[in-house]
């Protein structure tokens, strides 16, 4: 299970770390601004946070097995499309049915983690699906580049679209249902309704959603801004930054170990601090080297390494703590937590799009402000709302091995 959790939550960078690296050709091709090409990026968020909302109580309702199947057909018609758009604003519409197809996908996983795994092995088995997704974003990067540089960022995108096909027929062939008591009145308004508001409610469902928020922000200004850092700034070349992002993906992977570790060791207490700690270093430090107006690659790479383990930790804790607590609602609230995550990460794409002029400083200052606020969720906020023991016990039920 693990296994092809690792390859539908690895879809994620498939459609966006997989894609990075073409996004100065894509802009040049379509004759599209900057901000137009870094707005691909946002579209596709956009439609990915948005539709959760949707498949999330669809999920509850149906099962997670024929909506994962709808959301990688339609992923995979977006990706293939969007490789023959003939213009920029085609290319946007496209990116964001992607983005829809693709949350489909990330809501059904998350909710699998709490149908098959309790409460308290949650965390430890969502670290090890987050392993997984970094060894796609390690790939992904280097293996965008290289396609971009020689085939273009049309095959990229056809690429893209063959990735999703394997994982669709994976599913096909290998996914049992994992819901065992469908909820027949899921989709109701007025349940929805109610629903939603037990989710929003719930302070450790808000604990841990701001560790995801504030984390995802920080990595979504590094993958709208460091493309065009390395390559225009810095005039490197795409496949030496799809050697960055490896070596990014491989500090997140890093991350996703030490949190195992931390966990079993410290407990859950500990292991967030750690996290918090991580991300604020990183944070001060591209900080201080954008002040003092050091343009040296390490000046980029170090504090990113930084940033990343800290992420591996957060995601791997922040994914699995805000679905604890509602077993009968795991799509749901998943979705909510998706959603939420989602939208700040818009919001902050339609901040930095009027100041890609300058896309170091957006960098910096942006995960600096993460850096902060992590640390803050991690030694204030989860500390109040969990108990001290190395695991999360808010929810008991009979999970399905």
């Amino acid at each position: 299970m693990v296994w092809l959790l690792s390859l539908l939550m690895g879809l994620q960078p498939v459609g966006t770390d997989f894609y990075l690296p073409s996004l100065p050709s894509l802009v040049a091709d379509l004759g599209a601004s900057m901000t137009q090409g870094q707005l691909t990026l946002t579209a596709m968020l956009m439609g990915f946070g948005t539709s959760q909302l949707l498949w999330g109580p669809a999920s509850d309702r149906f099962g997670r097995r024929i909506t994962l199947r709808l959301g990688l057909i339609l992923f995979a018609l977006a990706a293939l499309c969007s490789a023959l758009a003939p213009t920029a604003e085609v290319l946007l519409v496209l990116r964001v049915l992607q983005g829809v197809g693709m949350g489909g996908v990330v809501v059904n996983a998350r909710a699998i983690v709490r149908d098959h795994y309790s409460a308290d092995e949650g965390p430890r088995a969502m670290s090890k699906v987050m392993t997984g997704l970094g060894v796609f974003a390690c790939v992904s990067g280097p293996i965008g580049g290289v396609i971009a540089q020689w085939l273009g960022w049309r095959a990229v995108l056809l690429a893209v679209s063959a990735i999703v096909c394997v994982a669709l027929w994976q599913v096909w062939v290998r996914f049992e249902e994992t819901l065992l008591e469908p909820n027949p009145r899921a989709i109701d308004l007025g349940d929805m309704a109610k629903s939603w508001a037990q989710v929003l409610t719930h302070s450790q469902f808000w604990a841990f959603t701001l560790q995801s928020i504030a984390t995802f922000f920080g990595l979504f200004l590094f993958l709208a801004t460091s493309s065009f850092i390395v390559t225009e700034v810095m005039h490197e070349t795409q496949w030496f930054y799809g050697l960055i992002m490896f070596s990014m993906s491989a500090s997140y992977i890093g991350g996703t170990f030490l949190c195992r570790a931390l966990m079993a060791g410290s407990g859950l207490q500990s292991t967030v601090k750690w996290g918090g700690v991580l991300s604020a270093s990183g944070g001060v430090a591209i900080a201080v080297g954008h002040i003092w107006g050091d343009t040296h690659l390490a000046w980029l790479l170090l504090p990113v390494y930084l940033y990343a383990a800290g992420h591996g930790i957060h995601q791997s804790v922040g994914q699995s703590g805000s679905v604890a607590p509602f077993p009968r609602m795991a799509g749901t609230a998943a979705a909510l937590s998706g959603f939420l995550q989602m939208a700040f990460a818009f919001l902050g794409g339609a901040w930095i799009g009027p100041r890609m002029s300058d896309p170091s400083a957006v960098l910096a200052w942006g995960m600096l402000g993460s850096g902060i606020a992590l640390f803050a969720i991690t030694w204030g906020l989860i500390p109040r709302i969990t108990p001290e023991r190395p695991t999360l016990v808010v929810a008991t039920r009979t999970a399905r091995r």
